[in-house]
């Protein structure tokens, strides 16, 4: 299961760049990872079955309030539904703005305005509106810029999580922060927290939640890592497409150094991979028929 930085050592690897050369820094090669990630791979993973990367989030409905921005994390938008106590939980339908007056104020349909989504909801009956989107994957960074959960205790002062920097040189203390989970698929279970909701403690390469007695404790596990929000130190995505990013850069390094032939193979090397990918993920939740003697992508 390679991190972040065992996906530069196999880019390095794989090109041969020169010794001094910029294609070895660690940080000019996670710029490149995240470009191929996002641009390439990630349009792929969305049109998978199995509804990959999707997340929601549960925005009470204000009164007098028109319009609801989309998270700021959203790639892409997939439904909308509207909860209320005592009621099933009702899908609100999408359409065009030019028809949204046909069924405004009948809590039935919803239309997108800008980055904002706009519900048609009587105002007076509240609510809450459930989310349901694509979650853009988080800047890769290096696992040494990032804190792994290592201990969880408590007594009679309270909990007392313990957090390490694998490289034993920590990094400054995020302004806000994201937990990750440290199994695959690597998907952050927290977004946007704040250290200071909690009591930190930085001694060495050692960061220490303190919980006072009674605290409720979040859902966060050894093993999990505490990164700056927005990044994670491996690839968000299912594991079969980790290979693939690789190649793509590997095949981009190549062709910017000035070995073609080397590129030309790697190219042909990442499509085999990303098809084989897509094989892979795309039955999760059903068996499909085999495509045969036809191109995928």
């Amino acid at each position: 299961m390679p991190s972040s930085a065992e996906m530069v050592a196999a880019v390095v690897r794989d090109t041969r760049a020169p010794a001094g050369s910029g294609y070895r820094e660690p940080g000019v090669l996670l710029g490149m990872l995240d470009a191929e990630l996002r641009s390439l791979v990630l349009p792929h993973v969305l049109d998978a079955s199995g509804d990959y990367l999707l997340r929601f989030l549960d925005v009470p409905v204000v009164p007098g309030r028109r319009a609801y921005r989309l998270p700021a994390r959203a790639v892409r938008f997939k439904s909308l539904h509207l909860l209320r106590e005592g009621c099933e939980p009702r899908t609100l339908v999408e359409t065009d703005s030019e028809d949204a007056h046909q069924y405004a104020r009948q809590n039935t349909h919803w239309h997108m305005e800008d980055n904002a989504v706009v519900p048609l909801l009587h105002e007076s009956q509240g609510g809450t509106l459930r989310f349901r989107y694509y979650r853009l994957p988080s800047s890769l960074v290096l696992p040494a810029a990032c804190f792994q959960l290592t201990q969880k205790t408590s007594d009679g002062t309270g909990a007392h999580w313990k957090f390490t920097c694998p490289s034993g040189t920590p990094p400054a203390l995020p302004a806000s922060f994201d937990i990750v989970r440290g199994t695959q698929p690597y998907e952050t279970a927290w977004d946007d927290g704040a250290l200071s909701q909690y009591t930190p403690s930085l001694v060495g390469s050692v960061l220490t939640l303190n919980f006072a007695p009674g605290a409720p404790l979040p859902a966060w596990d050894v093993g999990d890592w505490l990164c700056a929000a927005g990044t994670a130190p491996y690839a968000q995505v299912p594991l079969v497409f980790h290979d693939v990013v690789v190649t793509m850069v590997a095949a981009r390094v190549c062709r910017e150094i000035g070995d073609l032939a080397a590129a030309s193979l790697a190219e042909a090397s990442a499509a085999m991979k990303k098809q084989e990918a897509m094989a892979t993920i795309t039955p999760r939740t059903r068996v499909t028929r085999p495509i045969v003697n036809r191109t995928w992508f």
